[in-house]
């Protein structure tokens, strides 16, 4: 499939020629103006990329840096002067070592940028750079998504029938560092009604580690008993709903104490499997009680190891996992009755990239009508837990940009990346010339903006 060829005078390049573009819930492409929107006769510099995409990033941690490279094509030395420009401000950064350093022809100076989110979410067309190189106009569009780096777990504990002014055990709350770097645990959970709250949260939490908040209930009413403990871990909201049974003289017929009644699996990467988070079912009756099928709805699974009969005082779990079905969250329950005693847990989970890919648009700049331009790489990264073998779908090819790839059917590891490789062949009429590929890798859409200016 070819893009429309566009020819007219490079004066008029100052209008948007792409937005941002999302499919299936994630951030798939960006241009914005064209890469070097020419406000002279000349093109002085190559400016390549100007979309920038982050990828996931937990909040309150910075990215790694990216960079813009700004080349000089004039065929003579030249100093950049940045004017009429903006730094990104809020959630992107930069910073440029262009300004008042000579560039002989062909040298390059570059502007970097990090990406640092405040809250849980895709930033979309948000904060941009608007700038000029002597007069040389350009636009760069950033994207990237704000993760959790906690993953809180269980939210939701039934504590059971617990004799008044009494007291329960003490069941856990787990939260777990899956930043992928060392963040500091700093924030507080509220005590909650009868179930209180302590922690030992603090100081560094180290990638992959835990640390625990701690519940327990301590009646001083007669009945159902319902609280809710909420706080934040470095800037990461947290609510977990707590629930449990008073009782004075006989105790009540519910059969089953269960922990916990939610679950979040947290950030799965499509085509991959969360790690298991259980649920406890205790008999707190005096005599055994039958157990049955469970139902699950949703992009969840389970396993367990209930027999038939639950020996009184005795408990058995059920092992959840979470194979996201598309991107963003999901929700999914497991339920039953067993012993004329009704349950349903609730599950969630959030379907995330398998890859980044990045740049998502090039510039080629001038090339010679006849001729092809050199190779410009696309890189796409494994982001997911696993080894995977990405398969290609073409939605569209980008006209006179022929194209390779080293990754259709590889077995790429986790962190682990390939390359979609472009270059520009223009030919019959001189003029900018623009182009889209488009199509899915396992299933997750990208698109790639590709220009050029044939002469």
């Amino acid at each position: 499939m070819h893009a429309p060829r566009v020819t007219s005078s490079r004066l008029r390049r100052l209008a948007p020629l792409w937005a941002l573009t999302v499919l299936a819930g994630s951030i798939v492409g960006a241009a914005g103006t064209a890469s070097t929107a020419l406000a002279t006769s000349s093109v002085d510099y190559l400016i390549t990329p100007i979309s920038l995409e982050f990828g996931d990033v937990p909040i309150d941690t910075v990215s790694a840096p990216q960079v813009t490279t700004v080349t000089n094509v004039s065929g003579g030395p030249i100093t950049p002067v940045l004017t009429a420009g903006n730094m990104p401000v809020g959630v992107f950064a930069g910073t440029q070592n262009c300004t008042g350093n000579t560039l002989q022809a062909g040298q390059s100076c570059s502007i970097s940028f990090v990406f640092r989110p405040n809250a849980v979410g895709a930033v979309l067309g948000g904060p941009h750079m608007t700038a000029a190189f002597n007069g040389q106009s350009f636009t760069i569009d950033f994207a990237g998504t704000g993760i959790k780096a906690f993953l809180i777990n269980p939210t939701a504990i039934d504590f059971g029938n617990v004799p008044n002014l009494g007291h329960s055990s003490i069941q856990a709350v787990t939260v777990t560092n899956v930043s992928g770097v060392a963040q500091p645990i700093s924030g507080f959970v509220t005590p909650a009604g009868m179930f209180g709250a302590s922690s030992d949260c603090a100081g560094t939490l180290a990638a992959g580690t835990s640390c625990h908040m701690y519940f327990q209930f301590n009646p001083t009413a007669l009945g159902t008993q319902n609280a809710t403990a909420t706080g934040t871990w470095l800037s990461q909201p947290f609510s977990v709903n707590l629930t449990g049974r008073s009782y004075k003289g006989a105790k009540p017929t519910t059969p089953y104490s269960i922990t916990s009644t939610a679950l979040d699996l947290g950030d799965v990467p499509l085509n991959n499997t969360s790690a298991p988070q259980s649920v406890t079912f205790t008999n707190i009756t005096g005599t055994p009680v039958p157990t049955g099928i469970i139902g699950v709805v949703g992009s969840f699974t389970e396993t367990n190891n209930c027999p038939s009969s639950l020996p009184a005082g005795a408990s058995c779990t059920m092992n959840v996992q979470f194979h996201p079905a598309g991107l963003g969250v999901q929700n999914g329950s497991a339920s039953a009755t067993w012993d004329g005693q009704a349950f349903a847990i609730n599950l969630t989970g959030n379907g995330i990239r398998q890859f980044l890919i990045t740049p998502v648009s090039l510039y080629f700049g001038q090339v010679p009508e006849g001729t092809v331009s050199a190779t410009q790489n696309v890189v796409m990264k494994n982001v997911g837990q696993a080894m995977t073998s990405p398969t290609l779908v073409w939605g569209g090819y980008p006209g006179a940009f022929p194209n390779s790839n080293d990754c259709n059917h590889i077995k790429l590891p986790s962190g682990g990346s390939c390359h979609m490789h472009f270059q520009f062949a223009p030919s019959g009429f001189p003029g900018d010339t623009l182009g889209t590929a488009f199509g899915s890798w396992n299933s997750q859409p990208f698109i790639v903006v590709v220009e050029g200016v044939g002469y």
